[in-house]
């Protein structure tokens, strides 16, 4: 029996605007990265197909000791189906800041966009 992500980690993501994708390239976790990747995509799915409409980014971790192959394959995959792609590596710091940057970004427009959610509650009701 494999593990799955969880139903309590599910709900929670429900409430979430952006889903980073945090794939270990280093070669220590079983698998190929895009197939893990995929796997967990097919498993939003079966939960909830709008978990798979939000907006979705993806950190490859561990650049630091990345299996190349396996990084361009990621990287590849990743940019033909559009999402945005980050290496990164918490040992050397590598790529921290701009992913640091873009979660901002993405932060401060899902709160720009729950507060115009909000004022058109209160517009509809009034």
């Amino acid at each position: 029996m494999s593990a799955g992500l969880g139903f309590e980690f599910l709900r929670h993501i429900e409430r979430t605007s952006t889903l980073l994708h945090l794939v270990d390239v280093s070669g220590m976790v079983p698998g190929d990265p895009v197939d893990n990747f995929k796997k967990i995509n097919r498993e939003l799915k079966l939960y909830s197909k709008e978990l798979t409409k939000k907006y979705m980014a993806v950190a490859a971790t561990k650049i630091d000791a990345a299996v190349q192959k396996d990084l361009e394959k990621l990287e590849k995959n990743c940019r033909k189906a559009g999402l945005e792609f980050f290496g990164i590596s918490s040992v050397t710091g590598e790529g921290l800041d701009q992913l640091i940057g873009f979660l901002a970004d993405k932060v401060g427009e899902g709160k720009e966009s729950e507060v115009r959610r909000q004022k058109r509650e209160v517009s509809a009701e009034t």
